[in-house]
């Protein structure tokens, strides 16, 4: 398994160093391993998990509902969860 170090996993995604462990401690993005000297590895898998959440990051998905679905990833629940959002919006948009 390719593991990647969390400096290079915030750096290739512009992610800040506390927000990434924010994820840890609450159990969104844990480490595949943590190593004796504190340093968190991440693996390769899991950037396309932290991408995932930082793109529903950017469309306002709560930190609640984006862990509900990561817990249960289907095409069908990303769907649903895009839908609740384009209805949010456009009820915004009209007031």
């Amino acid at each position: 398994m390719r593991i990647i170090k969390i400096l290079l996993l915030v750096f290739l995604l512009d992610i800040n160093k506390k927000t990434l462990m924010w994820y840890d401690e609450i159990g969104l993005l844990k480490p595949a391993c943590i190593k004796e000297n504190g340093y968190r590895y991440y693996s390769y898998q899991q950037s396309a998990a932290l991408e995932t959440i930082l793109m529903l990051r950017e469309m306002n998905v709560s930190l609640d509902e984006i862990k509900q679905f990561m817990e249960n990833r289907t095409i069908d629940n990303f769907g649903s969860l895009l839908q609740e959002k384009i209805i949010e919006l456009n009820r915004t948009i009209s007031h």
